[in-house]
C-alpha cells in the first residue's frame, strides 16, 4: 500500500516535533523522543544485542523482552499521535495473521502520556490490533530505554520507507515508527525508521524462521 496521510500534521516516513509551541507545552506531542543528557549514555557491551526490556501489557501484565528468547521478535515503538505510525498499524495486524503461531513474537510500545492509558486501550480495539501492545508509564521509562538501546551500535538500519540500502546506526528510538527484528538468540538483525508494508518485514521474518 501506498504511504502517506491526509487531513494531519505531516506527510512522510518518519514524524518530527512539528511547532515548537507543542515541545513547550506537550512534550509527548510528535514522533521524536527525548535524548539523554550528554553523559547519560551507558558504554558498556557495545554489540548488536537487544538490551533487557522491562514492559507493561495494557492488561497489566509484566513481561521482558527476554522471556521470549528462542522466538523471532518484531519490535515496534509507536504512539497514537504519530501519522506514520498509524500509517502502518494496518500492515502490522496482517503481519501478525501471517506469522501467528509460527514462533513470532509481536510487541508494540506505546510511547503515549502516562495519562492516555485508556485512549491506547481503545485506540488499539478500534485498529483491530491482536499483537501484544505495551504502554510506557511515565517520561522516566522512555528516557531509560532511550539510554540503553541508543547506547547499541553497529546495528543494520533501513530508513524511510525502506527502499534503500541499510547503513550501520544504533539503537535510538528518538524517530517514530521505529521497529526492531530481532533472532531467537536475541541478536537486532535490522531496524526499521520509517512505516513498513507487511511483505518488507515478511522477507527479513522468514529468513530467521
Amino acid at each position: 500500500m501506498p504511504f502517506g496521510f491526509s487531513g494531519g500534521v505531516v506527510v512522510g516516513p518518519t514524524m518530527t516535533v512539528p511547532y515548537i509551541a507543542f515541545l513547550l507545552f506537550l512534550p509527548f506531542f510528535g514522533c521524536q523522543t527525548p535524548r539523554p543528557e550528554a553523559g547519560e549514555r551507558s558504554t558498556a557491551s557495545i554489540e548488536a544485542s537487544a538490551p533487557e526490556l522491562k514492559l507493561t501489557l495494557l492488561d497489566g501484565e509484566t513481561i521482558h523482552l527476554s522471556d521470549y528468547r528462542g522466538k523471532v521478535i518484531l519490535l515496534n515503538f509507536w504512539a497514537t499521535w504519530c501519522a506514520p505510525c498509524r500509517v502502518e498499524i494496518p500492515e502490522f495486524v496482517d503481519l501478525h495473521k501471517i506469522y501467528r503461531g509460527k514462533n513470532v513474537v509481536m510487541i508494540g510500545v506505546s510511547f503515549d502520556h502516562e495519562s492516555d492509558s485508556e485512549y491506547v486501550r481503545s485506540f488499539t480495539e478500534q485498529a483491530g490490533i491482536t499483537y501484544q501492545v505495551a504502554k510506557v508509564q511515565d517520561y522516566s521509562e522512555i528516557v531509560e530505554i532511550e539510554r540503553a538501546w541508543s547506547a547499541v551500535e553497529g546495528i543494520s538500519t533501513l530508513r524511510g520507507y525502506g527502499k534503500g540500502d541499510p547503513e550501520e546506526g544504533n539503537g535510538s528510538v528518538q524517530m517514530m515508527p521505529t521497529t526492531f527484528v530481532i533472532d531467537k538468540s536475541g541478536k537486532i538483525i535490522r531496524k526499521h525508521i520509517g512505516p513498513r508494508e507487511a511483505k518488507q518485514l515478511a522477507s527479513e521474518l522468514d529468513l530467521l524462521l
